[in-house]
Formats: C-alpha cells, structure tokens, sequence
C-alpha cells in the first residue's frame, strides 16, 4: 500500500519544547486528509525568560504565529492540534484564491 504524501515539513527549532511542539504538529498534519502536498517551515525564536515564539510558513510567508510559554509543556499538544486545524483552513482558503485570482502582469512562473 502506498502512503499518501503530504509535502515537506522542516523544522528550524531550537528547543526542547520547540521540538515537542514540532513533534506534535506533524502527527496532527499527518492525520489530517489534505488534498495535495503542502510545504511547511516551523521556526522558532527561543527566549529563556519569556518562552519561545513559533513561526509556522507556508511559500515562505507567515501564516501562523503562536508562543510556547517556558514550563509550560502541557500546552504543547493543544497548541499544536489547534494550529493544525488553523493552516489546514488557512491552506485551502490560500489554494482557492491562487484559482480565482489572475494577474495578467505576471507569468505562471512568476507567481509566489
């Protein structure tokens, strides 16, 4: 039986937390019934007193920012189920405006 792909997922953190965070993100994704592969980058900028600050791109723009409080980690998995479901909506919403949206300026290779 072949596995459904489901794009890339890199993971750009630094921490423990980051990569539990990380960790739990891509089960939820994974679970998920996506259509076509999606390409996700998960960076992190740590802070040891606050916590660290997730980025979660898609074509290399932003499109989800969320924070892991320091001590915290049993809000990790909550967390992370929540910002799947999010980009989930997000993606399609993105995929459905590629589709309806032509600018006669630009070639399709030139399109982001």
């Amino acid at each position: 039986m072949l596995e459904r792909e489901t794009g890339f997922l890199v993971d750009r953190t630094i921490t423990n937390f980051g990569a539990t965070f990380v960790r739990e993100f891509a089960h939820a994704w994974r679970a998920r019934r996506i259509e076509e592969p999606v390409d996700l980058t998960i960076i992190e900028k740590p802070s040891a007193r606050w916590g660290s600050l997730i980025i979660i791109e898609h074509r290399n723009q932003p499109v989800a920012r969320l924070f892991l409080y320091a001590g915290r980690s049993a809000t990790i998995t909550p967390l992370a189920v929540e910002s799947v479901n999010y980009l989930a909506r997000r993606v399609v919403d993105n995929a459905l405006l590629d589709k309806l949206f032509k600018n006669p300026d630009l070639a399709p290779d030139e399109l982001p």
